[in-house]
């Protein structure tokens, strides 16, 4: 048996997973022996689909915990940092008599955001160019924070000496970059400044 679902948490913090070996009256079965079980977690991360070409598709992810029951339960603390939807289960129990099709699901929710990445850049020196800017709030685990809510700026690095980043389109606010869920998509054009004459 394991616990109701789904639990809601946020990425970043610890589920308890508690299993215990029920009888058909939900009473807890007292095993002289220890049983040992394998308790599955599969992450489906969350999923972008507006930025997906950007982002690329997540990965679905399986980790595995072998648990011990003694007098017929156990519990596991396990961390979360993936989120998205986590679905639980149990294989592999050293005893073959008991049923293990018991599972749990839980949904984890993105931290808030510590810092901002960008997608679809060029190369240096292709002045003039122009191509879509994808930004995104990430959360300390490389979530994206979908409650972020706000305009941000974004500076020059990375760009040649004396080229500029115009930015244009539905997304921008006075030069910023409004991120909707955590996310913002704009038009950007990097300009050389004007060349000056060469005296002759």
């Amino acid at each position: 048996s394991g616990s109701p679902g789904p639990l809601h948490i946020v990425a970043g913090e610890v589920m308890t997973v508690q299993v215990e070996a029920l009888d058909a009256f939900d009473n807890v079965v007292v095993h002289s022996d220890d049983i040992h079980v394998t308790l599955e977690v599969e992450a489906f991360p969350q999923v972008d689909e507006q930025l997906s070409l950007a982002g690329g598709a997540p990965q679905q992810r399986v980790t595995t915990h072998a648990l011990v029951l003694k007098k017929g339960e156990t519990s596991k603390a396990v961390l979360v940092e993936v989120a998205g939807e986590h679905r639980l289960r149990l294989s592999e129990p050293s005893d073959r008599s008991v049923d293990v099709m018991a599972t749990a699901r839980v949904l984890v929710a993105p931290a808030k955001a510590v810092s901002l990445d960008l997608s679809n850049i060029p190369e240096a020196g292709k002045a003039g160019l122009d191509f879509e800017l994808v930004v995104r709030a990430r959360d300390k685990f490389g979530n994206i924070d979908d409650t972020f809510e706000q305009a941000v700026s974004l500076n020059h690095d990375g760009l040649p000496p004396g080229h500029e980043l115009i930015l244009e389109g539905e997304g921008v606010v006075e030069g910023r970059v409004e991120l909707k869920r955590g996310r913002g998509r704009v038009r950007a054009v990097r300009k050389l400044p004007p060349r000056t004459a060469s005296p002759g």
